[in-house]
């Protein structure tokens, strides 16, 4: 039973850190988009 509680305790780390990771690319994304529409 511990076994399979730290196995969705891992499961649930690694859905934040893509849910993190998601987040990161949108932000670069956007400045990246925001900085080449202020150059125009």
């Amino acid at each position: 039973m511990g076994r399979r509680c730290a196995m969705e305790y891992f499961h649930y780390i690694s859905t934040l850190d893509y849910i993190l990771l998601g987040f990161i690319a949108v932000v670069v994304v956007w400045n990246v988009v925001e900085h080449g529409l202020r150059q125009r």
